[in-house]
């Protein structure tokens, strides 16, 4: 009895240690799995910020140019506001001379 005893004790303890290497060696495989996961997440992440930061570039350029083009565009419409004013101004005086000119023709 006391050799089966010894027996089964070191099935026993053969069982138990398999076991307890198999949940240890799955833990490292999780371990491995997960920092290569967080790997993969920290590149996307990188790779996401790098996208953000370019999108926002060229959203900053853009609306720059937008501003730009609206300024010029302001520009142009006080010129032509002015160039207006003056042709108004041309006009009156053509048509000042023209009556001028009627009086000493009649």
């Amino acid at each position: 009895m006391k050799i089966s005893n010894v027996v089964i004790g070191v099935v026993a303890g053969a069982a138990v240690s398999a076991l307890v290497c198999s949940k240890v060696y799955k833990s490292r495989l999780k371990a491995a799995d997960a920092d290569e996961n967080l790997a993969q997440a920290n590149a996307t992440i990188d790779s996401l910020r790098s996208s953000v930061d370019c999108f926002s570039k060229q959203l900053s350029e853009r609306i720059e140019s937008e501003q730009t083009y609206a300024a010029r565009c302001e520009e142009l419409n006080a010129k032509v506001s002015s160039q207006d004013a003056e042709i108004a101004k041309l006009k009156d005086l053509c048509a000042i001379q023209e009556a001028q000119n009627r009086k000493l023709q009649g």
